[in-house]
């Protein structure tokens, strides 16, 4: 596929051109003049990443029901945003289990943006199997890091 035409993201700039990708990037530049789809003069960046997003599209990450997270998934994706990380509000801990255990559960929608960790208040969590809660070490053996989902 070729997009052409655009104002691309490049090395920190803006430049006139265009991109070829097929599974990755095979080219982007000015040398792209022609190809399938004209951006006429078009935006065109690289996806974006929301690193700290509590709710969207009537879903709370802290809620903890898995089957609204591609909902939200496809909410980012159609804005751009290609990975995000749900974060929950402070609480007991059943409550943040099952959140974490939601997230964890998540399967990307193809029309998905792909979820790349989660945050419970300001740090980056992991699940402990053992102890079926947040546990805070940085390895055990009960631990999963949540930022493995796929």
């Amino acid at each position: 596929m070729k997009i052409y035409n655009a104002n691309v993201f490049l090395n920190k700039s803006f430049i006139r051109g265009g991109i070829e990708f097929d599974a990755g990037i095979i080219a982007a530049g000015p040398q792209i003049t022609d190809g399938d789809l004209d951006a006429q003069g078009m935006y065109l960046i690289p996806g974006l990443i929301d690193i700290h997003t509590h709710a969207a599209v009537g879903v709370d990450a802290s809620d903890g029901i898995a089957e609204d997270f591609p909902k939200m998934g496809r909410y980012y994706a159609a804005g751009g945003v290609t990975s995000w990380c749900p974060t929950t509000m402070t609480l007991k801990e059943p409550e943040l289990t099952k959140a974490l255990r939601a997230i964890r559960s998540y399967k990307r929608p193809a029309d998905g943006a792909k979820i790349a960790g989660g945050k419970s208040g300001r740090s980056v969590f992991k699940l402990c199997e053992a102890r079926r809660t947040e546990c805070g070490k940085s390895a055990c053996a009960g631990c999963r890091d949540v930022s493995s989902f796929e």
